[in-house]
């Protein structure tokens, strides 16, 4: 005899209602797991289909590979990956390859792994002998200037915040004098290094200081490493950045792109148009009114080459405003970024102060 049956009901329904509950938490933790399987398979269909030009089986032994510490530390990371993905997928190390780009060096045969001089010494020579308005950095002062001329010197200034008026007056190729310090005219980099593509954005940049900076980069950096200039118009309006311009690339550079943004965006998002419009394995972003030193790239990319990493930055000297002669930049200080990749100067640390060719070890 049932004395309690509406209590007994009550008992019925709460373990009903529990069972009902652990099945569907059961159905969507296995949902769940399913989903994350398959994230995991497509995420390593995308690493097998990646675009690479070396490919190797991981794991790999760390007497495998001869390299420096970071070499050998980015094999154990990647190790510890295929570790992971083993221990989710298992079967899977077998069959999985990684991009080693980044890893060139260290799988070069050791006859082929080696330090180089990228000087360009036969241009360099002739650069000595040059003469002329600005030549070998040298100032360029203007005394005989009429009154029509100093209006429009005025007003070229004005424009461009820089004496364009003297610009104008100096080869758009011209010669530089050497400021690096002695250690880095000697130092040899590694003959194996990724290629670069320069970006240039612009905004109404004045006609001759544009085309120097683009002369001086493909002028002064070894032709297998750099293989491509983007040059991107952020709206400009001055008609001589338009179609002449178009004209006088096609005419003088081979590896000169003009990429021309509708409306002005902005530097970041002319930026990030250059960048999209690049080739090159290492992407480079200057101003449009620089001029780049002998064998300024190789510096650059040797960092990158030893850690994908690495964002670097070269020594900046100064272009003086008015008479467009080049000084170096202080060398008690350092160039650095903040949180917010904003460029500063920073005192030496005492370790910058040993070897003044040795990159600035902290940047950040």
């Amino acid at each position: 005899m049932i004395r309690h049956p509406v209590r007994i009901l009550k008992y019925l329904l709460v373990i009903g209602g529990v069972f009902v509950v652990l099945t569907l938490f059961s159905n969507g933790v296995m949902k769940s797991r399913s989903d994350e399987m398959s994230m995991l398979e497509k995420r390593l269909e995308i690493l097998k289909l990646q675009n690479m030009n070396q490919k190797i089986p991981l794991p790999i032994g760390p007497d495998e590979v001869s390299g420096s510490d970071k070499e050998k530390d980015l094999i154990e990371r990647r190790n510890a990956l295929l570790k992971f993905r083993e221990d989710r997928l298992p079967g899977v190390a077998e069959e999985a390859e990684v991009n080693i780009k980044d890893l060139h060096r260290a799988n070069l045969p050791k006859e082929e792994k080696e330090k180089m001089d990228w000087h360009d010494y036969v241009r360099m020579e002739k650069d000595l002998m040059r003469t002329g308005n600005g030549e070998n950095s040298r100032p360029v002062v203007l005394t005989d200037v009429d009154l029509k001329e100093k209006n429009l010197k005025q007003s070229i200034f004005k424009a461009n915040g820089f004496n364009g008026y003297v610009s104008d007056k100096i080869a758009l190729d011209r010669s530089l004098r050497d400021l690096r310090p002695s250690g880095c005219r000697d130092k040899r980099y590694w003959n194996q290094l990724p290629t670069a593509s320069v970006v240039v954005p612009f905004y109404n940049e004045h006609w001759s200081t544009l085309l120097r900076t683009v002369y001086s980069v493909i002028n002064r950096a070894p032709e297998s490493l750099l293989i491509q200039v983007v040059l991107v118009d952020d709206g400009s309006t001055k008609e001589d950045l338009k179609k002449n311009l178009d004209d006088y690339v096609a005419e003088h550079f081979h590896i000169v792109t003009v990429v021309r943004l509708k409306e002005r965006e902005g530097l970041i998002r002319a930026r990030l148009a250059g960048a999209r419009a690049a080739t090159g394995d290492v992407l480079l972003f200057l101003d449009s009114h620089v001029e780049a030193c002998d064998n300024y790239l190789p510096p650059l990319l040797e960092p990158i080459s030893e850690d994908y990493r690495t964002v670097v930055c070269p020594q900046i000297d100064i272009i003086d405003s008015e008479t467009f002669a080049i000084r170096p930049q202080d060398g008690g200080a350092r160039g650095a970024f903040d949180w917010s990749f904003f460029y500063k100067r920073l005192p030496k640390l005492p370790q910058d102060k040993v070897d003044s060719a040795a990159n600035f070890k902290y940047s950040v």
